[in-house]
């Protein structure tokens, strides 16, 4: 829920400064970001 949040406000403060149809293209862009660093999830705790 909070992750749905947050790409709403990402997607809107985006679209300030850019068309909407960009703006959702910030959002993909920011996921696919966090799956190749983080691909088992933000939460989960690294093995050691």
């Amino acid at each position: 829920m909070l992750a749905a949040v947050f790409i709403s406000l990402l997607e809107s403060f985006a679209s300030l400064w850019m068309s909407p149809a960009q703006a959702v293209i910030v959002s993909f862009v920011l996921l696919i970001v966090t799956l190749l660093f983080r691909p088992t999830g933000l939460f989960v705790p690294t093995p050691k």
